[in-house]
């Protein structure tokens, strides 16, 4: 039973992988030919600035949660599953906010969209101080 539930995290982590991918692919290659065609928005530097860390994110995301197999095709490591609660989580939180501060630039012409990053470090400072609250009540 154990080898079922491995083999079908892998399958969840190939899946998961596949589709940040060919997202990311997606969204990064349309804002980059937006720019080049239409100049809409007029720089590149928040893009890059706010892409760093959801670049980051998918490298690490990739590392952490691809399969690794024997050479005869049996599985070795399933990875880390990520549709775990917690750090993972946040991490994808983080590539979908990026992404969609990416398209939102695009549909304004604006950098000003990229302000919408600012929600990450909000929420971590939130969620800071809601945990230290609450365990200075207990």
């Amino acid at each position: 039973m154990a080898n079922a539930s491995t083999k079908k995290t892998a399958a969840n982590n190939v899946i998961a992988l596949k589709g940040l991918h060919t997202y990311s692919l997606v969204v990064n290659a349309i804002y980059v030919l937006a720019w080049l065609f239409i100049r809409r928005p007029p720089t590149l530097t928040p893009y890059i600035i706010c892409n760093l860390p959801a670049w980051g994110i998918e490298y690490q995301l990739e590392k952490l949660g691809r399969p690794k197999y024997a050479e005869n095709g049996a599985l070795l490591s399933a990875g880390e599953d990520l549709a775990m609660k917690g750090l993972t989580e946040y991490m994808w939180d983080v590539v979908y906010i990026t992404w969609a501060c990416d398209c939102l630039a695009m549909v304004t012409g604006s950098s000003a969209a990229f302000l919408l990053y600012l929600t990450i470090p909000a929420y971590a400072i939130y969620g800071a101080y809601s945990t230290f609250t609450a365990s200075k009540k207990r």
